[in-house]
């Protein structure tokens, strides 16, 4: 995961309680250089084992939040300058199964993602999930369609094959999963989940899910990255280390379902999805493990460096056994729509052709380390001297055996849920792996304390707002923009600019908070 900033932000200071604030009209207020990505594979259901990774950081970062010798946080959005550290025993438990208060998008400012890693990007960046929350909206995910295969998917009455999963419990399972995210952020009807953008906030974490486009008309097959924010990055032609992101322009508007539909459209198991007049497959087809694509997104964005960046894979593969590169994908695809034509002999080699791309493709899918992914993003880190804070956590074993829509038995998965978690936490126990984890929580933490000491904190953490109670209650979004209406006695109804002995104390007395994501989580 990671997040953009602009290209002349600076490291926030810790801001005094009551001072003014100049940074409050920038496009990235709280930004600093220190961007902070994380990137997920795909890998069908063993997406799960790389949110487990992801909780055993979590989970890290709770001890040192709790622990850290200048305040204990008890959430990930908590800011010491707005009150006090809760009082009470010394004694902390983190001992709890659950680490919903503290959310990896005020940790992590870009969330990349391929396939089911894609997913898990949307869930975690734009729909600011917990790891607990993504957990559990994998479980109901896995019920509701890789628990409920089609009938003879292989083969139809009329010769062609359809997918093994129904698009239809595919889309509601999405947005499903959307509309429980939007009642914790608002009041809302499930239709809105139907139409709810990945455009979002430039202020927050960024969001990136990867495709495989097709575009009939212009018989161009390439990749598509959605993204949550602008990028309108445009390379300088001399500098060897730019590249020029794929269809870079405004926020992507499309539905969070369809982008969700449209990253996870496996071949065999789900039926592509229409956009735009463009053909969307399983984002797996050029970036399986999308990590050289988010750093060079990053790069070209803000021309500095990650201080910290986190790759989780979903299994490791045996060296060795050759994989298919995203050239020879796309020729398979290339073929494969040839051969959909309407004489018998023609449907009996689409579909043999079919079945013989769906073998491959479940190899493609679950190597994710040569160049175009561990060894590509770790090449080109060198190019841009990228050489500290890198890490590549992926469970070995046989994690990488289990079929991408494995799900035993078919009501509850858990004898496969069970099978991966036995894997990860054997990884998990490796020292050089607790070493990681370590590290990566330490730097984490570092981070965000420094932000969560600036006034802007509270807006990119908390959904807050500020209002005038003498001007009709007239909103601001920011603590800084109402403590200069309030400073300015022209504009502020109360004829008289407050004092300055008085002005914290109004500015708390104005200021409501939308939600409380930790609470409501526990209480569902």
């Amino acid at each position: 995961m990671a997040t953009p900033i602009s290209d002349n932000s600076h490291t926030p200071e810790p801001q005094a309680r009551g001072s003014s604030s100049t940074e409050a009209n920038h496009v990235f207020p709280i930004r600093g250089p220190e961007h902070i990505p994380d990137e997920e594979d795909g890998g069908g259901v063993r997406g799960y084992a790389s949110l487990l990774i992801l909780k055993r950081i979590m989970t890290r970062i709770r001890t040192l939040e709790l622990q850290h010798p200048d305040y204990r946080a008890t959430s990930s959005s908590f800011y010491p300058w707005m009150r006090t550290p809760e009082n009470g025993s010394n004694e902390v438990n983190t001992n709890l199964e659950r680490v919903d208060e503290y959310l990896p998008c005020h940790y992590f400012d870009y969330v990349a993602g391929t396939s089911t890693g894609g997913l898990s990007s949307i869930m975690l960046g734009r729909l600011r999930m917990s790891v607990d929350q993504a957990l559990d909206a994998y479980k109901d995910f896995g019920n509701a369609v890789f628990g409920k295969p089609r009938w003879f998917h292989e083969r139809s009455i009329l010769w062609y094959p359809r997918a093994k999963f129904s698009c239809r419990k595919t889309r509601e399972a999405f947005q499903l999963i959307i509309y429980r995210c939007l009642q914790r952020e608002r009041e809302c009807f499930p239709s809105e989940a139907d139409t709810e953008p990945l455009k979002y906030r430039e202020d927050r974490t960024r969001t990136i899910a990867v495709s495989w486009a097709i575009n009939k008309e212009g018989g161009v097959s390439k990749q598509y990255v959605w993204r949550s924010y602008d990028n309108n990055f445009t390379p300088k032609s001399n500098d060897s280390n730019c590249w020029k992101p794929s269809n870079a322009g405004p926020a992507d508007t499309t539905a969070i379902w369809e982008v969700a539909r449209a990253t996870t459209a496996a071949p065999r198991y789900f039926e592509s999805i229409k956009i735009r007049g463009k053909k969307f497959l399983d984002g797996g087809m050029v970036a399986n493990n999308p990590s050289l694509l988010a750093i060079r997104e990053i790069h070209n964005l803000h021309g500095t460096i990650p201080a910290l960046f986190v790759s989780i894979g979903t299994g490791l593969k045996i060296a060795g056994q050759r994989t298919r590169t995203p050239r020879e994908a796309s020729n398979d695809i290339t073929v494969l729509r040839r051969a959909a034509t309407k004489d018998n002999v023609r449907r009996k080699q689409f579909l043999k052709k079919y079945i013989e791309i769906g073998r491959h493709w479940k190899n493609w899918m679950v190597d994710c380390e040569e160049d175009n992914g561990t060894n590509g993003w770790r090449a080109h880190c060198d190019a841009i001297n990228l050489t500290e804070n890198l890490y590549r956590l992926n469970v070995g074993g046989d994690l990488h055996t289990i079929p991408l829509d494995d799900w035993r038995p078919s009501n509850t998965g858990e004898d496969t849920l069970e099978f991966i978690r036995s894997q990860t936490e054997a990884y998990l126990e490796q020292e050089r792996v607790r070493e990681y984890i370590d590290s990566i929580a330490a730097k984490a933490v570092e981070i965000r304390r420094l932000r969560a000491a600036t006034e802007q904190w509270e807006r990119f953490a908390v959904d807050v707002m500020y209002r005038c109670l003498d001007c009709f209650r007239r909103p601001y979004d920011t603590r800084a923009k109402l403590r200069e209406h309030l400073q300015k006695g022209s504009e502020h109804q109360g004829s008289n600019r407050i004092e300055e002995s008085r002005l914290e104390e109004v500015l708390n007395a104005a200021r409501t908070v939308k939600s409380k994501r930790a609470e409501e989580a526990n209480g569902q």
